[in-house]
């Protein structure tokens, strides 16, 4: 408002001026018309060339004041950029100082192993790897299923049926030996023999896809995989999980950064663990490529267990906190009530909490229950945290929850997980 007084102040002056070269020319017009006429001309031309000077210095302050502005935004990136750096080095630091924690341990642990080995009596030898035999029967297709036969035109050949992929049975596999799955599983991680499948994460109630959860799936021989459940706690005990996290979290990458050009492409959910978490590997992997496409962050989230995350140490509550400053979020499941302190979640960038259906179904029985489940979803989404509903497996369950304005729901009832051919086109048939 502060430039309205000079520019008014200016339009009296020129109408001051104006009426006075009037008068002039006026008064000289009663001694000889010529002399008027100069003065006039004259007056004419000192209006335009003030005017002229007046219009280049509005130009001139209008184009000062856009350069400064963008000098003023130019030195705000500037800080960004040097703050996004600094966050980068002390997530590294931090992550470098936990690495020299754990080497610390380790060497303490294998010390006193090697103390208890002398002592102890010779250990026994090894059992034998997998027969070859054995892994050749494995590898074989299983048998196809009956196909009842489509209708043939007179002439045409039955097309013949496409396999599908899917997971082995319990049964299948429950008669193989630890040290048989062991061997898969080993086999796998050498030969990236680890497919990713994803599931689909939909918005209520019009069941869109909104995100995909994606899981490590071990093939046991071509189009079916191992039961995770059947090995996963091999590959713990035997320090392989943390290879196939890391080729899930490659391939979960790699599929953000090819979709990069898809319009609001649909963000992947992928699980990590304590252990996750202080794999030197699998931080270097995930810190480069967020420092070099730090756009695409927001479409990755972390997933972790509630009873993992409230025993998580401070060095990896910070590098999960130093990952949220980077842009992505995390997401809690395995959660058995809705009773947590917003500033906690807030404070490591949790913007998801995953329920079981099982779980949450009891509160729509009873009128303290609806009123309890309304009052803490409020509370959490009104602080931008959203509620998931997993495991849902048929429509009476989902009915029961859509009466409660739940927002997103998973489970075998949207889709069950398949390859990550799912979440790519097909080919037109």
């Amino acid at each position: 408002m502060a430039p309205k007084k000079p520019q008014k102040e200016n339009r009296v002056l020129t109408t001051l001026a104006g009426l006075g070269a009037a008068v002039v020319v006026a008064s000289l017009a009663f001694f000889s018309l010529e002399l008027a006429l100069v003065a006039a001309g004259f007056f004419v031309t000192v209006g335009y060339v003030t005017n002229d000077l007046r219009r280049r210095k509005f130009w001139e302050n209008g184009i000062s004041f856009r350069m400064k502005g963008l000098s003023d935004n130019i030195s705000s990136l500037s800080q960004k950029v040097t703050g996004t750096r600094q966050d980068i080095l002390n997530l590294r630091q931090e992550i470098a100082d936990v690495n020299r924690r754990l080497n610390k341990q380790a060497d303490h642990a294998d010390g006193v192993q090697s103390k208890t080995t002398a002592r102890a009596a010779p250990a026994a030898s090894k059992p034998p790897l997998i027969d070859e035999a054995l892994l050749g029967a494995l590898r074989r297709p299983a048998p196809a299923a009956p196909v009842t036969p489509r209708a043939v035109r007179p002439g045409q050949k039955p097309a013949a049926p496409e396999p599908q992929p899917g997971i082995a049975n319990d049964a299948e596999y429950e008669d193989l030996s630890d040290m048989v799955v062991r061997e898969l599983v080993g086999h796998a991680v050498r030969s990236r023999a680890v497919d990713v499948f994803v599931q689909p994460i939909v918005r209520l109630p019009q069941r869109r896809v909104r995100f995909y959860e994606v899981f490590a799936r071990v093939r046991a021989r071509p189009g079916m995989y191992l039961p995770a459940r059947r090995y996963m706690r091999l590959a713990q005990e035997n320090k392989l999980s943390n290879e196939i996290d890391n080729l899930l979290l490659a391939e979960c990458l790699k599929t953000i950064q090819s979709s990069a050009h898809i319009e609001r492409a649909a963000p992947l959910f992928m699980n990590v663990s304590q252990s996750t978490l202080r794999n030197t590997l699998f931080l270097k992997t995930l810190l480069g490529f967020l420092a070099k496409n730090r756009h695409l962050a927001p479409r990755l989230v972390m997933e972790i267990a509630t009873p993992q995350f409230k025993t998580l140490d401070t060095a990896s509550r910070e590098i999960l906190r130093g990952l949220g400053k980077l842009g992505c979020s995390v997401s809690l499941d395995h959660v058995d009530v809705l009773d947590f302190e917003i500033a906690d979640l807030q404070k490591f960038y949790i913007r998801f909490i995953k329920i079981e259906a099982r779980t949450l179904l009891p509160y729509t029985r009873s009128d303290k229950g609806r009123a309890e489940l309304m009052r803490r979803k409020r509370a959490l989404e009104g602080n931008g945290i959203s509620l998931i509903v997993e495991k849902v497996e048929n429509e009476n369950d989902l009915l029961e929850l859509l009466d409660f304005d739940i927002s997103y729901g998973q489970g075998h009832l949207f889709g069950r997980p398949d390859l990550e051919a799912a979440y790519r086109k097909r080919r037109a048939a």
